[in-house]
């Protein structure tokens, strides 16, 4: 039996196999071998690039689900180049209106605290770059300093959101008491203010809120705080800090309050830029810190240390500028200084002027004084108050014959409460 053949019926069936089987499977094959090829990870890299504003390297990308890009051995580097970030594994997924990032591990030094602070302050301020909500999940994250990170790894969430022309960034990290680690950092715009505005600039205001209950590595938040007058501050890599933040920033300047610890100084590191050294551990405990227009309106900060020693450069300037009393074991025959077994004081400052005073707890250990050693005080503190812009003349250089210009001495001099008397 002879099956009827057709020749426009078989070009025809020919070119809907074509058509439809051939091309599709060719087309699908090309756009595998694109997605896998050195030029779309270089594309894909550009663009992530583009949006970070840093350098950045990655060695392998994947498309695990329609929409998300995974991106193998990505480093963030600093403007200069230097790596600054590694992330072994990161997920981007983008929509309309969010881009959402997962990450498996980061562990993040001093460079790259500062860096993601420069981002956090990019974002907030560049919203025609950064124009949807990112959200930024890290699986296990820990600080690392060179002291050696203290800090136990967890999970650390970023959102970073947009509304109604208000710029908004809040990290969350869970603590080992159950509750959490919370940053609010908030940019709001005014009507009528451009969005790109300097704080100084009428119609912008940040506010800042933070409750850190798990210890902060110093560096890591001297880091954060690039730009402020707190960038020079160094307590030493293994100093911790816990505490809280309330301030803003507006026309008028800086106003808020802060309290807060400061364990593990190194007060050899504190002391390096004076004239005369400390060595040793101590404590710094912050019970009051209220500034306003960036000079502070209240201080009262406490502090203890236990066996170190402290030059006599530095004891001398203690009685020539705020009216210390040398103790029963005040100095050495060779003018050097002197070990001490304990010391502990407690500074007021406010607009009344300054006061130094022995800590009560520690009265029986330091015999009244300021440090002591084998039971005797080493110094004593001052009878009554001083101004505060004696303060600023312990920073001063050695032989300065006015009020300091430059320096540590001239920033203090900067913030200090313009004094109108001592304080009670």
């Amino acid at each position: 039996m002879f099956v009827a053949r057709s020749a426009a019926r078989i070009a025809r069936a020919r070119a809907a196999f074509v058509l439809l089987a051939v091309l599709p499977c060719l087309g699908l094959g090309a756009w595998a071998v694109q997605r896998r090829s050195g030029t779309h990870r270089d594309a894909v890299r550009l663009a992530w690039q583009r949006q970070v504003g840093l350098p950045l390297t990655l060695t392998a990308i994947d498309h695990p689900r329609p929409g998300v890009i995974r991106g193998r051995d990505c480093v963030l580097a600093t403007t200069d180049g230097r790596p600054a970030l590694t992330l072994p594994v990161v997920e981007v997924e983008t929509t309309a209106t969010e881009v959402r990032l997962r990450i498996d591990r980061l562990r993040c030094d001093a460079a790259g605290a500062a860096m993601l602070a420069g981002v956090v302050g990019d974002w907030l301020e560049r919203g025609a770059r950064f124009d949807r909500n990112c959200v930024i999940e890290i699986a296990d994250f820990a600080w690392d300093t060179r002291g050696g990170s203290r800090d136990d790894p967890s999970t650390m969430r970023i959102e970073c959101v947009v509304q109604e022309g208000d710029r908004a960034v809040r990290i969350v990290r869970p603590t080992a008491t159950g509750s959490d680690d919370e940053v609010k950092i908030l940019r709001r715009v005014d009507a009528g203010a451009t969005g790109d505005r300097a704080p100084q600039q009428t119609g912008v205001r940040f506010e800042i809120e933070a409750d850190c209950r798990r210890p902060l590595p110093f560096p890591i938040f001297v880091a954060c705080a690039a730009g402020t007058p707190l960038s020079g501050c160094d307590a030493g890599d293994e100093a911790i800090v816990t505490g809280m933040l309330r301030a803003a920033c507006d026309a008028s300047g800086w106003n808020g309050a802060a309290r807060g610890t400061i364990e593990l100084v190194d007060l050899a590191a504190c002391t390096a830029a004076l004239a005369g050294g400390a060595a040793g551990e101590a404590t710094i405990v912050v019970d009051d810190l209220r500034w306003s227009r960036n000079r502070i309106e209240a201080c009262d900060v406490a502090c203890t240390a236990s066996r170190g020693r402290i030059e006599q450069p530095l004891l001398d300037p203690l009685v020539g500028m705020l009216g210390c009393r040398p103790g029963l074991a005040y100095g050495l025959p060779d003018g050097r200084g002197r070990a001490f077994d304990a010391a502990a004081w407690r500074l007021w400052i406010d607009h009344r002027g300054a006061d130094l005073r022995a800590l009560d707890s520690a009265s029986s250990t330091l015999a009244g004084g300021l440090a002591a050693v084998g039971g005797q005080s080493i110094i004593d503190p001052p009878t009554d108050g001083f101004p505060v812009d004696r303060l600023a003349w312990l920073l001063a250089p050695p032989g300065a014959a006015f009020v300091p210009a430059t320096g540590p001495g001239a920033w203090l001099i900067s913030i200090l409460p313009r004094s109108g008397g001592p304080a009670e």
